[in-house]
């Protein structure tokens, strides 16, 4: 993943032959509270398909999420996680550099946005929609 481009899946497996990508998604309950909640990360999990690959990566926004504006809450922080075959799970620092072998597996998530306003007034409609949408798991306030 290149700056967080939205690049296809299709793409990315063609240039790095040695991944697959297993899971793009959003990042449930990334985006802050607000009158106008903050928008959603991404995630995506890449597979390696051969041993010895190496990996690296470098972001920002894993120790503290995007600020709220005039009273919105803060997103969720990103992550870079590693699963290897053997289950075992690994919380991977900002920059790293690993070797993953067949059949381990990287999760890189972003941060989602800050949100503007104050939660309480937000509208109890759009936090339900929130809910319905899988935009958060349960109800909060914005």
């Amino acid at each position: 993943m290149d700056n967080c481009a939205n690049a296809p899946v299709e793409a990315l497996e063609s240039d790095y032959s040695h991944f697959r990508v297993v899971e793009y998604a959003l990042h449930e309950d990334s985006g802050g509270p607000g009158r106008h909640r903050g928008g959603l990360g991404i995630r995506r999990t890449y597979e390696a398909v051969a041993d010895e690959v190496d990996i690296a990566g470098y972001a920002d926004r894993h120790r503290s999420g995007a600020s709220g504006v005039d009273g919105g809450g803060p997103g969720d922080t990103g992550a870079f996680t590693v699963t290897r075959v053997d289950g075992s799970v690994e919380r991977l620092p900002v920059v790293f550099h690993e070797k993953l072998h067949a059949g381990d597996r990287v999760s890189v998530v972003t941060g989602g946005g800050g949100g503007h306003g104050s939660p309480a007034t937000r509208e109890r409609h759009r936090s339900e929609a929130d809910i319905r949408d899988g935009v958060v798991h349960h109800h909060r306030p914005g």
